[in-house]
Order: C-alpha cells, then sequence, then structure tokens
C-alpha cells in the first residue's frame, strides 16, 4: 500500500523524528511506498537522508499554522503534489491535531474515493493547539492508552476508532549498559525545555540528597543556561555533567544506575522504554506514558508531578540502600511489547483493516 505521513514542523532531533525514522523504514521493509510530506523543512536536513521518500508542501514559504490562510496553503500544497505523484492508500495525519484538517482539505474533493485519514499524534490532545480537530481524521492512533482515552472526549467512538499501537523503540540487540559500584550513576537524556521537562523539580530534589551521586544530562534546548545558573544557585553543578546533544546518546553512556524524567506531562516517554531496555531502571513522573511503561516497584518508581520532595526521597533511599535497583533482567523483559517489530507490525494490520 501507499502510505503518506504528512506532519507539520520537526525539528530533526528528538523523540518525534526517532519513531518518524523507524516507522517509515520498517514498513518500508514490510513492502509498502512510504512517503513524508512536511509542511515545513526540518531545522536539521540530516534527518531527512535517513527517510524512505521526502516531500516538502511549504509552498507559501510561511513558518506557521496559525490562520486559515496558512492552513489553505498547506492543504493546496499537498493536493498539488499529489497531482504528480498520485494519490496514496491511506494518510497519517501527525504531530499536530491541525494536521487532521490539513489533510482533509486536501482530499475531500475526491468524495467517496478519498483515502481514508489517521490521526497519529505523539501526546496527548490537549498538548497542542486546536485539539478538536483530530476530528477530521477518520480513524486514529494511540502511543498510550492514555492518550487513546484523551483522544475519546473529542471524537464521537461510535463512528471514528481508535486503536492502540503503542511506539516502536530499537531495543533488540542493544546493548546492556554497566551500572556503578559506587556513586549513584543518574542519567536524563532530552531536551533542555523546562516548561514540559521540570529539570527545575529534578534540580531541587538533587539539592535536598546526602551521599554520593553524579548526573549526567544528554540534551540542548532553549533552557540551559537558565538551568546552568539553576544549578550554581543550588550548589549542585560540581556533580552534573552537560554532554549536549548527541546522535546517538546511548553510545555517549558507560555506567548507569537510574534514569530520571520529570516532565509535567509526556505523551509516552521513549527514553524511559530505551534506558529500561538497557537493563537500566527509571524514575518518572507519574503522567501520561510512563504511568503505563513503569510498574512500580518493579522496573522503577513514579512520584507526584511536581513533588520534588517525592522524588528526593525515593534517591535517598537508593543511595542509602533501603531500596534494591531491580536486575537488568527485569527492565528488559517489561519492555518487550515495545519493540520495533511488535508495534510496527501492529500498526500495518492496523491500517489494512482501515483501508
Amino acid at each position: 500500500m501507499i502510505i503518506d505521513i504528512v506532519l507539520g514542523y520537526a525539528v530533526g532531533r528528538g523523540g518525534l523524528e526517532s519513531v518518524l525514522t523507524i516507522v517509515s523504514q520498517e514498513l518500508r521493509k514490510l513492502g509498502h511506498h512510504v512517503r513524508l510530506f512536511f509542511c515545513i523543512p526540518p531545522a536539521y536536513s540530516e534527518w531527512e537522508k535517513n527517510l524512505p521518500e521526502t516531500y516538502c508542501i511549504d509552498i507559501g514559504h510561511t513558518k506557521s499554522f496559525n490562520g486559515e490562510l496558512e492552513v489553505i496553503r498547506y492543504s493546496l500544497g499537498y493536493r498539488k503534489l499529489m497531482e504528480v505523484l498520485g494519490e496514496p492508500d491511506v494518510v497519517i495525519a501527525t504531530h499536530e491535531p491541525i494536521l487532521s484538517l490539513i489533510c482533509n482539505l486536501a482530499l475531500c474533493h475526491l468524495g467517496n474515493e478519498r483515502p481514508p485519514i489517521v490521526s497519529w499524534l505523539h501526546g496527548p490532545p490537549e498538548a497542542y493547539p486546536e485539539p478538536r480537530l483530530i476530528r477530521y481524521s477518520d480513524s486514529h492512533l494511540a502511543i498510550s492508552k492514555s492518550v487513546a482515552e484523551k483522544i475519546k472526549s473529542y471524537v464521537n467512538t461510535e463512528k471514528t476508532p481508535i486503536y492502540y499501537v503503542g511506539n516502536p523503540v530499537e531495543i533488540e540487540g542493544v546493548s546492556r549498559l554497566n551500572r556503578s559500584s559506587e556513586n549513584l550513576e543518574l542519567l536524563y537524556v532530552g531536551r533542555l525545555d523546562n516548561h514540559q521537562k521540570r529539570l527545575d523539580i529534578l534540580f531541587d530534589a538533587l539539592n535536598k540528597l546526602s551521599g554520593k551521586w553524579r548526573l549526567k544530562i544528554i540534551g540542548e534546548g532553549q533552557d540551559k543556561v537558565a538551568l546552568q545558573n539553576l544549578a550554581i544557585k543550588l550548589g549542585i553543578s560540581q556533580n552534573i555533567s552537560w554532554l549536549g546533544w548527541k546522535e546517538n546518546p546511548w553510545k555517549e553512556v558507560r555506567t548507569a544506575s537510574l534514569l530520571l524524567l520529570s516532565s509535567d506531562y509526556e505523551g509516552f516517554g521513549l527514553v524511559l522504554v530505551e534506558a529500561l531496555g538497557r537493563g537500566i531502571p527509571v524514575v518518572s513522573t507519574k503522567c501520561e506514558g510512563p504511568d503505563e511503561i513503569i510498574k512500580e516497584g518493579v522496573n522503577g518508581w513514579l512520584y507526584p508531578r511536581g513533588d520534588s520532595q517525592a522524588l528526593s526521597k525515593i534517591l535517598q533511599n537508593i543511595i542509602d540502600g533501603k531500596i534494591v535497583l531491580p536486575s537488568e533482567e527485569v527492565c528488559i523483559e517489561s519492555v518487550k511489547s515495545y519493540s520495533v517489530n511488535s508495534v510496527v507490525r501492529r500498526m500495518e494490520k492496523i491500517l489494512l483493516d482501515i483501508i
């Protein structure tokens, strides 16, 4: 089948980009023709080299989705490209709810011959502008069960199917990470965006600890300088290593005791599965996505969002030996359902059923 994946804007570095790369490559290996359409070109064009087939819709050279004019431009741009390339069997409107509207407008002239449109959000609908616009898709792929529940509040579930697919993570054949026998080696991998990721909560928790610990931060973002200054202010900067953005962050890590995620919200929590698949337990805020991945006391721990005291207590108990870290085998076994083969096969079956 011909599968079009249409998205607005992706930087070219991050979890969304990793998932799009994995899914498009794997669907292609299964014999499908996969085309990706960007409304706006990614900032890091190198990412496109990893994708099977890409096109840019941006005929109007706009950098926004806010307004009727931009939506019409992108819709017409996608329609014109289809006139040249041919129509797909199914369209996946991904990343933001407004892409469902853009794809619907681009295809509406086909009437009853219009291919089905499937939304594929990478976070809860309310995390994006105009979440109600996902109604312009005929069905929906949900990356987590909690996201599926959120989608239900915006669509007519009697007419619009919602399918749970999960998120594919490359955990087959990856090397296990060693654990430090001395210090508590903590790890954070992700954007330095404090609005969502709340590293200020993490730093406040670390400031309360007694004992030896170190934190490696892999990632870049607009709040890096502010967070570095906060670490200095709290007197913990000497325990933190800022490694910057890395193409493959796991190649930069030799030892780790625990991966930390302090976000106020997550659509899924890809990095949690990546860590668990390497035998490393995790601690995260109790929010949608992580609360499905983490089994309390089995492969990690959850704490209430914004509660630095609760996070600090978990970490202190680990330092003091009151909490024993789960084995590598238990961590790895807990995330096997997120393997690339499992998720992509599930997605393929859903798309074929929809067609």
